[in-house]
């Protein structure tokens, strides 16, 4: 199960991966697989807690996440953290597009400095002559004016609280949105649409779904199985409802509309995608 990550602190996007951090762990969502890893949890229970932004290293799709204090670095094929301190603060990170070998920028109060790959000390420099920096969640807000208009019908947290954007990753396909969140996870706005699709990470308990899962738009949700409890044999399509209904689907998941407009796999097994099998 992936826990509570119902408060998304940064997302950053890669060809292959999508990075979810929150205070406590780090996902990744395979949109190939369509399956999720994880969560990943830091050596220090605290690394993450300050967490503003994230971008993906353009050499090895490593993660760089961006503290006010500060650097953290996540490289989950070798399951290893590091992680610096900056004096003069970190008001956001960039990678230079046109030499990407260089290392990671970080913008302070005095300036760029750059951490050089392999090294722990930023240094002072440059701006980047073509940086690739963090989305703004205000920009996108700015720009798809419906999702602050259609708020109140897909930012409803479990204890019926209003959620709030807290940050926005370009898909690296370029066709939509992932919108990390306070309160509901997180979201997945396809161009076009009004409304987002929701990814299942705001489950409150690895055990059982959230109290009201009727909500306007369904994916698929971790927790306990509603029907056998059996994982999806190859080429099967996700969990069948106690009783009929049609289905429909999101970027992240399959759901049957039943008397609840939710679907939980199996314990154990991965959120997936439409027809999609089971990570596990």
């Amino acid at each position: 199960m992936i826990g509570d990550f119902s408060r998304i602190t940064s997302v950053a996007t890669a060809l292959d991966r999508v990075y979810v951090s929150s205070p406590a762990a780090v996902l990744i969502w395979n949109p190939q697989f369509h399956q999720w890893q994880g969560p990943y949890d830091p050596p220090d229970p605290a690394l993450l807690t300050r967490v503003t932004s994230s971008l993906v290293d353009p050499l090895d799709n490593s993660l760089w996440l961006a503290r006010p204090d500060g650097w953290v670095h996540f490289q989950p094929e070798l399951q290893l953290w590091d992680q610096g301190a900056v004096p003069d603060g970190v008001q956001t990170i960039a990678f230079d597009t046109n030499d990407p070998t260089t290392g990671l920028y970080l913008l302070t109060r005095r300036g760029w400095e750059i951490l050089p790959r392999g090294g722990l000390v930023p240094l002072p420099a440059r701006s980047p002559a073509r940086p690739t920096t963090p989305a703004r969640i205000d920009d996108v807000l700015r720009t798809n004016p419906g999702l602050q208009a259609y708020g109140a019908q897909f930012l409803l947290d479990p204890r019926l609280g209003l959620a709030r954007f807290t940050c926005a990753a370009r898909s690296f396909d370029n066709l939509g949105w992932y919108l990390g969140t306070s309160g509901v996870g997180l979201l997945f706005l396809r161009d076009g649409t009004a409304l987002p699709e929701t990814s299942g990470t705001s489950a409150v308990s690895r055990d059982r779904p959230p109290r009201d899962c009727r909500l306007p738009r369904c994916g698929s949700w971790p927790g306990r199985a509603r029907t056998s409890g059996r994982r999806p044999t190859a080429g099967s399509r996700g969990s069948r409802p106690a009783t009929g209904g049609s289905s429909c689907s999101t970027s992240f998941g399959a759901c049957p509309t039943a008397a609840c407009t939710r679907s939980w796999p199996a314990r154990g097994a991965s959120p997936r995608a439409p027809g999609e099998v089971s990570s596990g």
